[in-house]
């Protein structure tokens, strides 16, 4: 017999992966030397290429993965993690318990993640960000200290946007899509397109004298129409993305480790070394040579 409460009907709802517990969230920013060793453990784990380009070994066999490339790795299977020496690569690590059946499908999954899956596991590094207050690029890191002032519910929508990311790569693979996600209303698609090639003019165009008005005459749009767009997209105005994608290219750039730090700020148009080493600061918390230092501690775990 069904389960009723009064004359309605209970529904059960499935639920095909359930997230027991979280383990690690690091996004690392390494230089192009970095190497792990490797490991094995009782849990599952997967790896994203934010950027760049690495080699990743398991038990099975050896693989190079791209910028947007995901490997998944099952409990108790040996991997190891090492650049390619040309290009520094960024990596997102999630690691976590999972006992539901439906997590045999990632077995020995690689694959590549859609623009919407990419922005799920953004989401999730925010969310982590909010409610950690251990750092996530410290690939040492074993145990999480949370904020006492995080968000209510926090902790919980981790969960959710991490099972909700798993599920959205089972539909990948299975060939299930969620429409919502696959056919966005063309008015936001027509958007983000246009957003994201003024984010490609202005990223390879950064050694550029940009101003605002100079961004504004190459897109034809108003100042007012091109902020009100970027706020809306980036949570900030277009020259605070614009240095935004300075520092983060003066970071690719140092892990690198080809130009001295003068050399760097030059590529980037800035004259004065004092006024970019106050930028980079402002934006990341680290001199620029605590930024190498912090790079050169991770060369081999």
């Amino acid at each position: 017999m069904p389960k009723q409460i009064g004359p309605y009907g209970l529904i059960d709802l499935e639920s095909i992966i359930q997230v027991d517990h979280l383990v690690t969230i690091h996004y690392f920013e390494y230089s192009k030397h970095f190497f792990f060793a490797g490991e094995r453990h009782d849990f599952w784990e997967f790896l994203y290429v934010d950027k760049g380009s690495v080699h990743v070994s398991t038990d099975q066999d050896r693989y190079s993965l791209q910028q947007g490339d995901i490997i998944f790795h099952q409990p108790m299977e040996f991997h190891t993690v090492e650049a390619n020496k040309k290009v520094a690569p960024n990596l997102v690590v999630i690691s976590f318990v999972a006992q539901s059946p439906a997590m045999d499908y990632f077995k020995g999954k690689i694959f590549q993640l859609s623009p919407e899956m990419r922005q799920d596991l953004g989401q999730i590094l925010r969310l982590a960000s909010q409610v950690f207050s251990t750092p996530l690029s410290d690939p040492q890191t074993k145990v999480y200290k949370k904020r006492p002032d995080r968000p209510l519910g926090s902790d919980q929508l981790i969960l959710i946007n991490l099972e909700r990311f798993l599920l959205h790569c089972l539909g990948l693979g299975l060939g299930h899509t969620d429409p919502a996600l696959s056919f966005p209303p063309m008015l936001i698609e027509s958007e983000s397109v246009q957003v994201s090639q003024i984010m490609d003019l202005m990223a390879s165009n950064l050694h550029q004298s940009w101003t605002l008005d100079r961004i504004c005459q190459e897109v034809h749009m108003s100042p007012s129409s091109l902020n009100k767009l970027f706020k809306k997209y980036c949570q900030m105005t277009v020259l605070q993305y614009l240095k935004h994608l300075k520092v983060e290219k003066a970071k690719d750039l140092i892990r690198q480790d080809l130009y001295n730090f003068s050399e760097i700020a030059r590529q980037l148009n800035y004259q004065s070394i004092h006024y970019f080493s106050r930028l980079f600061k402002a934006h990341t918390g680290m001199t620029l040579s605590q930024y190498k230092s912090s790079v050169k501690k991770h060369l081999d775990l």
